[in-house]
């Protein structure tokens, strides 16, 4: 029986490997790189390659390009958090330009099941729609022009996806949201520029983005029924696999 499972989990896990090479819809992989091909979204590094520094000194080099760029530059730090059975929420703490002003703090419950790295993903996203709402919303609107948006995330893989188009063929509905929210923020003359920074280090606005995540996902009720995304049902077909393997050891 132990051979048996042993068998499945390996099997399972050729199959969740081979489906990242399918191409369900090519249509939509081409309509993603059209979303970015124009480079109007770009990665920054703010630590110039030293990442592997010790928490304080990645905390420090933080803090001091937010005081750097705070007044000047439009800050969102993002993150995402999901259940063990893919109930997803994003999060996002935009700094408005304004001295005196406090921090816009929104945070959005999926009604479809997602992976870990897609809510990190619509979390950048809800930055940037949280960004068009500023502009169009706000009297400070006129001092951006010609300005950037700087999109602070501790998820290398979600900014490796957004700005290397070619593996977002699976995720349509949040490159449909990328698009409409590039455009929007380009009629406004804005750049879009995403940046890692370490997670669960003290980082005051990124433990922020955190927090708010965990609270909304608090707020779920305990059973619901969902759609799932593709790449969440490869992670829970795997996830239930390995646990059901794992249990008959």
């Amino acid at each position: 029986m132990c051979v048996c499972h042993r068998f499945i989990y390996y099997q399972s896990k050729r199959i969740y490997s081979s489906f990242d090479h399918l191409e369900i819809v090519p249509g939509h992989k081409i309509q993603a790189e059209e979303i970015l091909n124009d480079e109007r979204i770009e990665y920054i590094d703010i630590f110039d390659g030293n990442q592997t520094h010790k928490d304080t000194a990645l905390h420090d080099c933080v803090d001091n390009f937010v005081k750097r760029h705070r007044y000047d530059s439009l800050l969102a730090f993002t993150d995402g958090a999901v259940t063990e059975f893919g109930r997803g929420s994003s999060a996002v703490v935009l700094l408005p330009l304004e001295v005196g002003v406090p921090e816009v703090e929104v945070k959005q419950v999926h009604a479809t099941l997602m992976s870990s790295l897609e809510t990190e993903i619509a979390a950048i996203i809800l930055a940037m729609e949280q960004a068009v709402m500023y502009l169009e919303d706000n009297a400070a609107k006129s001092m951006t022009k010609q300005g950037k948006l700087i999109i602070l995330t501790d998820c290398k893989s979600a900014i490796k996806c957004i700005i290397r188009r070619s593996v977002m063929h699976h995720h349509h509905a949040l490159m449909a949201r990328v698009r409409s929210s590039v455009r929007a923020l380009h009629n406004w003359n804005i750049r879009i520029l995403l940046t890692w920074i370490p997670g669960h280090s003290n980082i005051l606005f990124n433990e922020k983005a955190d927090s708010l995540a965990k609270q909304a996902l608090q707020q779920l009720p305990s059973t619901t029924r969902n759609p799932f995304t593709f790449p969440a049902w490869k992670s829970l077909t795997l996830r239930q696999m390995t646990q059901c393997w794992q249990s008959n050891l």
